[in-house]
């Protein structure tokens, strides 16, 4: 499997918790799609953005990785796993 990279602009429904944020559902493409699970979370800086991102497997789509740009409030999806 190999990820390949989109860099996508998302609408995107999350869930705000305590301490966390969980995405729930994304807009791709014209698709509404379910976020089956979350597989992880890390944070980054690039240059003074700070931008959230979370692997997940999207119902019909598989293994992705989405982010969130704090400065511009902006979600994407940044790769989606391709079977070889």
């Amino acid at each position: 499997m190999r990820f390949e990279k989109m860099n996508e602009l998302i609408e995107t429904i999350v869930h705000f918790g305590p301490q966390k944020v969980i995405p729930l559902r994304l807009l791709w493409r014209g698709r509404p799609l379910r976020i089956r699970s979350v597989r992880g979370r890390w944070t980054t800086l690039e240059g003074r953005r700070k931008c959230y991102h979370w692997a997940v497997v999207v119902d019909g789509v598989g293994p992705c990785e989405l982010s969130l740009d704090v400065e511009r409030m902006a979600w994407e999806i940044n790769s989606v796993a391709i079977e070889n």
